[in-house]
């Protein structure tokens, strides 16, 4: 008789927030003319691609204080918005085929010390993530049948796990349009509830005042990825007010028993393709080492993070979900010579130990 495994954590991706909005749709918890707004690289691509004149765009143009043609500056910001649109139109063909991270992940570091169009351009790519939320917060989240459900959800994540952990900017299950918000640890940030100001997305400033943090990271690679999250830490540490959970990252203390990797795809950074690794070799003989998971998966951090936590018995399992067979492939690919794997199992989707309540909430059928 097989013993079902616990777990204490669970770490969730997108694949979790792709299961509820697929339920919310199949059980037709909203108008069928807004199942659009689920669809976030066609949502984006929609905003980048529309006039600035559009009766669409006038909530992105409220953002900088355009309720008319009278204020200071209207004609400077709509130049500039022309601008960024027309400079990231011809990339629309691209977000919809690799969607919305590993199109900037691929862009943001490429010809570093000339014109970078869509590094130029990143704070509008931004702006047009967090505003495609705020319409799912107005017209999605808001409707009582969807909070009912997304209630639901939560409620049972907090009975079955002690740790919920996310990669994710989405607020659906610590919403606090929700009665009972979960405690979720947003490890790369989370999304402005209610954006009501393009200023609000400049986090804070650093390198003399000549860049921004942002409340969520959108990072082209780990290696970008975890220097970034050590500057945010360090200002956090003086705030009150935080927009990252990081204790993953910096509690040496803490223990997370068994971790469930659910959604989460680990999949190689656009930076370094494999033209790279023929190159540079050397980054795959050492699998463990950090430079390895740095350079063969865009959240090569949070593995390596893993590894250190297994190696100081602080992390006891891991067991990572898989929806198919070429799915589990792509993971054993990427950790089978590491030191993970011997703390590793593989679990279908389906096959998961979740209660039977989540399993019907999420759609997973055995």
């Amino acid at each position: 008789m097989n013993i079902m495994p616990t777990y204490e954590t669970i770490l969730f991706g997108n694949g979790l927030t792709t299961s509820l909005f697929n339920r919310i749709r199949q059980q037709k918890l909203i108008r069928k003319s807004d199942e659009k707004l689920l669809k976030l690289n066609e949502r984006v691509c929609s905003m980048i691609g529309a006039p600035v004149d559009s009766p669409n765009y006038r909530g992105i143009l409220s953002l900088f204080g355009i309720f008319g043609r009278d204020i200071p500056n209207y004609q400077q910001i709509i130049d500039a918005q022309k601008a960024a649109k027309r400079v990231l139109t011809p990339f629309i063909p691209e977000i919809h085929k690799y969607g919305m991270e590993y199109f900037v992940g691929k862009h943001l570091f490429e010809n570093s010390e000339l014109d970078n169009p869509v590094k130029d351009n990143i704070t509008f790519l931004y702006l047009f993530y967090n505003f495609w939320y705020r319409e799912i917060e107005d017209s999605i989240i808001t409707r009582p049948s969807v909070k009912d459900y997304l209630e639901e959800v939560g409620y049972e994540f907090s009975v079955q796990f002690t740790d919920i952990l996310t990669l994710n900017f989405d607020l659906l299950l610590d919403n606090t349009f929700l009665n009972r918000p979960l405690a979720v640890q947003h490890i790369h940030g989370r999304f402005i509830e209610k954006l009501g100001n393009y200023g609000d997305l400049q986090y804070f400033p650093f390198n003399d005042g000549k860049q921004f943090e942002y409340p969520y990271l959108f990072g082209s690679n780990a290696f970008e990825k975890q220097s970034r999250l050590m500057r945010i830490h360090t200002y956090e540490c003086d705030v009150p007010s935080r927009r990252y959970d990081l204790d993953f990252f910096v509690n040496e203390e803490k223990d997370w028993g068994n971790l469930l990797v659910y959604g989460v795809s680990f999949s190689p950074t656009a930076i370094f393709p494999e033209a790279f690794f023929d190159t540079f070799p050397k980054y795959l003989e050492n699998p463990g080492d950090m430079s390895y998971y740095l350079t063969n998966s865009l959240d090569g951090h949070i593995l390596y993070r893993i590894q250190e936590l297994i190696e100081r018995g602080k992390i006891n399992h891991v067991y990572i979900a898989y929806y198919s067979e070429s799915d589990k492939f792509l993971y054993e690919k990427l950790l089978r010579r590491t030191p993970i794997f011997e703390q590793l199992s593989f679990v279908q989707c389906n096959q998961i130990s979740f209660s039977t309540e989540i399993k019907n909430l999420l759609g997973l059928v055995n």
